[in-house]
C-alpha cells in the first residue's frame, strides 16, 4: 500500500510557501518546492507508456528540461539508477521513485508536492495517484490581489487579481466536492497564521501524519529555503512566525478597487466565509469590459508560454 502523497495547493500568493516550510520541517517528510514537471507531463503521461513498460529515456529527458525540476539538486545519473532498476511500469510509479529519491536525499522517509499550479488539474492527478489527499490553502482574496501585485509577473491589478483568485480557487473547490472530504481538505490561511497549532494538527490528521512541534519552529529551513529561492524577493517575510496584518486590504484596497473586486469575486468571499465590505456598486459594463482585457492577457500569456517552451 502507498504512503499518502500530499500534494499542497492554492490560488498563488496564499501563504502555501509558508505551509510548505512547515511541512517539510517535519522530521519524516520532505516537500519539494513546485518542481514544475507534474501537471504538464501528467497531461501527457501515456507518451511515457509503452505496453508494459516505461519509455525510461523519454521520461527523464522531459524532466530534466524543467529547470525548477533540476533545482532539487538530484544527480541525473541517479534518476536513471532508479528507473533502471526493476523499470516502473507506469509514469505514476515512474513519479513516485522520483520523489522517493528525493525524500531520501533530504534524509526523509515521505514526500510531498507543492504546487499552486496544479490546483486546475487535482481530477487528473487523483486518478493517476490514488494516495495523493489534496491539501487546498484558501486566503481573502482581497489580500491575495494585492500580494499578487508585489510580482512582476501574473495579475497586474486588483481587478485580474480577482478573475484570477477567483477562477483557481472555484476550480479547486468544484474538483474538492468531487473528491470528497477523504482526499481533498481546505484550510484558510487566517487560521494558520491565528492559530498555527491548530491547524497544522488538522492537516497532519487528515494527511495521517504525526504532529511534531517542531514543525512550527521553521526557521532554520526558511533561511535554507531563501538561500537556493530563485525569487527570493516574492517570500520576503518566510523568516518571521506566522504575523497578521503583513497584506491588509483595509489599509491599501482603494474604494473603486473594493467595488469592483466584491462585484466580480463577492459571492466567493462570502461561500468561504469572508464579509463583503463595499456599499458601492460596479458598473455590469466597467466588470464586463475588464473581463474581456483579462482574457485577452490570459490568451496573450498562454501564447507567450507555449512559445517558450519550444
Amino acid at each position: 500500500m502507498q504512503p499518502v502523497f500530499p500534494i499542497l495547493v492554492s490560488s498563488g500568493r496564499s501563504g502555501l510557501t509558508l505551509l510548505r516550510l512547515i511541512f517539510d520541517s517535519h522530521p519524516e517528510l520532505a516537500v519539494a518546492h513546485e518542481p514544475r514537471f507534474l501537471v504538464p507531463m501528467a497531461r501527457k503521461h501515456r507518451r511515457y507508456e509503452l505496453d508494459a513498460e516505461l519509455d525510461v529515456e523519454r521520461f527523464v529527458e522531459d524532466l530534466w528540461a524543467f529547470d525548477n525540476f533540476r533545482r532539487l539538486g538530484l544527480a541525473r545519473q541517479d534518476i536513471r539508477a532508479v528507473l533502471d532498476n526493476d523499470g516502473p511500469t507506469d509514469f505514476a510509479d515512474a513519479t513516485r521513485r522520483v520523489f522517493a529519491l528525493f525524500a531520501e536525499s533530504q534524509g526523509k522517509r515521505l514526500y510531498a508536492n507543492k504546487s499552486p499550479l496544479s490546483i486546475s488539474y487535482l481530477e487528473q492527478l487523483a486518478r493517476l495517484f490514488p494516495e495523493a489527499r489534496f491539501v487546498h490553502l484558501v486566503r481573502d482574496g482581497r489580500d491575495v490581489a494585492l500580494a499578487y501585485l508585489e510580482r512582476d509577473k501574473g495579475p497586474s491589478s486588483v481587478v485580474e487579481g480577482a478573475f484570477h483568485w477567483r477562477l483557481r480557487v472555484s476550480r479547486g473547490r468544484r474538483a474538492g466536492e468531487r473528491l470528497g472530504p477523504g482526499r481533498y481538505q481546505e484550510y484558510s490561511y487566517e487560521a494558520l497564521i491565528d492559530d498555527p497549532e491548530e491547524t497544522v494538527g488538522a492537516i497532519c490528521r487528515f494527511l495521517e501524519l504525526d504532529y511534531h512541534h517542531q514543525m512550527l519552529d521553521y526557521g532554520e529551513t526558511a533561511a535554507t529555503f531563501l538561500a537556493a529561492a530563485k525569487h527570493p524577493e516574492d517570500h520576503q517575510h518566510l523568516t518571521m512566525a506566522p504575523t497578521k496584518g503583513l497584506i491588509d486590504w483595509r489599509r491599501s484596497m482603494s474604494n473603486r478597487e473594493l467595488a469592483l473586486f466584491e462585484a466580480i469575486a463577492g459571492d466567493l468571499l462570502e461561500e468561504l466565509g469572508y464579509k463583503r465590505a463595499s456599499d458601492r456598486e460596479a458598473s455590469w459594463l466597467v466588470v464586463s469590459w475588464e473581463w474581456m482585457r483579462w482574457q485577452a492577457r490570459r490568451i496573450a500569456w498562454r501564447i507567450s508560454w507555449k512559445l517558450s517552451r519550444r
